[in-house]
């Protein structure tokens, strides 16, 4: 037996009362073929309706000012029906629209509620009861209507704080968004993101008080804290430094000015990334294995020894990730010395944990003598 044959009578009834093949399908999950296919030996096929009756009407709704999709939406019928009728009449061109003749007397006034007064096309739309797409229309055949990124942003920021990198704040927080920051892929938003853990939202309070950005941090379910912010000018500032959308695996460390600030950019990327547990002085940071390279070096070059770099453990976004480790009591206590030695700007939970382990697991003789050798350098 036939897999929908105890349907079949119901459809023939359904499509001889007007229901189109689409809605049977529909209500019963199935294709509007497999409809046609079961039902065809016992119906004869109605003609397609003809949209030929509806052009005087469009034509006469486009006129007053509606736009394509409201009168498709009037119509029920779907938007490229009408768009494709009266561009076949000549009633709609399939360059953009002009401004409908119905608005004409409300350009000025709209131009001043957007240009001077800062209004959305969406809010002035809806006090005009039209389409968000009819004041785009009639405002752009006298101003440029504001891009993406400059229409979203609703709060004040210091776009060029990355511009140059010339304190440690800025080296951190650059480092900070190499391990917990993305710029998101869109042509027109230039958004820029961070994400941390809830425990850390101070952190991206933080952030935003340092580029003097009043943007609220936001919470996903309770276990991570984000804040969204649309800027080109810093968006493509943090290009310029090398994050890269979508190709998380290419990071690089930056090439900075100075020493100081190649350290504090290091000590924003541990915070965003590394992992200190309580049982003993252990510091592990993830992160592409290139860039993991690069921060090694420095080190290696900064305190005489490298930390291990071990091979894959895990994919992210698609590509293989590596670890950074110090397992050696004598590294670690070394290495978080000199990254918190003298910093403006730190996260306070994993500074803390540095002060246990000092507490914890005192110093040898060789060690005391290292952190000499650096408070004389610093």
């Amino acid at each position: 037996m036939s897999k929908y044959a105890h349907l079949t009578q119901k459809w023939v009834e359904k499509y001889k009362k007007g229901m189109s093949l689409r809605k049977i399908g529909e209500a019963d999950g199935v294709p509007k073929g497999t409809v046609k296919r079961y039902i065809a030996p016992y119906i004869t096929q109605r003609p397609r309706s003809s949209t030929k009756k509806f052009i005087p009407e469009w034509k006469k709704l486009y006129e007053e000012g509606y736009s394509v999709s409201e009168i498709a939406q009037k119509s029920q019928v779907h938007v490229t029906t009408v768009a494709r009728k009266l561009q076949k009449e000549g009633i709609l061109s399939k360059k953009p629209s002009k401004c409908p003749p119905k608005y004409e007397k409300f350009t000025d006034e709209w131009v001043e509620l957007y240009q001077e007064k800062g209004e959305s096309l969406r809010k002035i739309a809806a006090k005009y009861g039209c389409s968000t797409q009819t004041v785009s229309n009639v405002i752009t055949q006298k101003i440029d209507t504001r891009s993406y990124s400059e229409s979203s942003r609703k709060y004040a920021i210091n776009e060029t704080y990355f511009s140059s990198i010339d304190t440690k704040e800025k080296a951190y927080w650059l480092g900070y968004l190499f391990a917990s920051g993305s710029i998101l892929p869109s042509s027109k938003s230039y958004t820029i993101q961070v994400v941390c853990t809830k425990k850390d939202e101070n952190q991206i309070k933080k952030f935003l008080q340092a580029i003097s950005s009043e943007s609220p941090v936001s919470t996903s379910r309770g276990i991570s804290s984000f804040v969204r912010i649309s800027n080109e000018t810093m968006y493509k500032d943090l290009e310029k430094w090398g994050l890269i959308d979508k190709k998380w695996y290419l990071l690089r460390m930056p090439m900075l000015d100075s020493t100081e600030y190649t350290r504090s950019f290091i000590l924003g990327y541990f915070d965003g990334k590394a992992s200190l547990p309580r049982h003993r002085p252990i510091i592990v940071v993830s992160g592409p294995k290139a860039f993991l390279e690069d921060i090694n070096l420095f080190i290696e070059n900064e305190l005489g020894f490298p930390l291990t770099i071990v091979g894959k453990y895990q994919k992210e976004y698609g590509y293989d990730r590596y670890k950074m480790a110090s397992y050696s009591k004598y590294k670690t206590l070394t290495l978080l010395r000199w990254l918190y030695h003298n910093q403006p700007i730190l996260l306070k939970r994993h500074k803390n944990m540095y002060y246990y382990y000092e507490e914890a697991f005192p110093y040898d003789d060789a060690i005391m003598k290292q952190l000499a050798y650096l408070q004389r350098k610093g």
